[in-house]
């Protein structure tokens, strides 16, 4: 059996609502791997040179979460680090905190505090797809 399929066909499906909105408000601000509707969203290094650790908080708790375990309960009171829009804001702080976190660190030994505190996060090596 054979089955002929325009693949970016299929992709156009996945990027509805992006494309409309490009098409009546003008292009989106490039954000690179940051997203506006879920912030911090980041990808950084442990203290395996190969091993990397891809974190995100989609919602109010694992925002809450990160804070917790990044030191910074200011920043969970913080009304405007509430949305992802002001955390995209402040991306850069935000990442870097990440970063100094995570560096010292294994990344399963950190990915395992990080998920015990609710935060969405994924291990992974140069050579396998975070």
């Amino acid at each position: 059996m054979k089955v002929d399929l325009a693949q970016v066909e299929c992709l156009f499906q996945l990027g509805a609502d992006e494309i409309i909105a490009a098409q009546i408000e003008g292009d989106p601000p490039r954000m690179g791997n940051r997203n506006a509707h879920v912030a911090p969203r980041a990808v950084v290094a442990t203290a395996d040179p190969e091993t990397f650790l891809a974190v995100v908080a989609t919602n109010s708790a694992e925002w809450l979460g990160l804070c917790g375990i990044l030191g910074r309960p200011e920043w969970a009171q913080d009304a405007g680090l509430a949305t992802p829009a002001g955390r995209n804001e402040r991306a850069d702080e935000i990442e870097a905190a990440l970063a100094g976190w995570a560096r010292p660190r294994s990344a399963q030994a950190a990915a395992d505090i990080l998920q015990a505190a609710g935060v969405p996060v994924k291990p992974g090596g140069v050579t396998e797809a975070l």
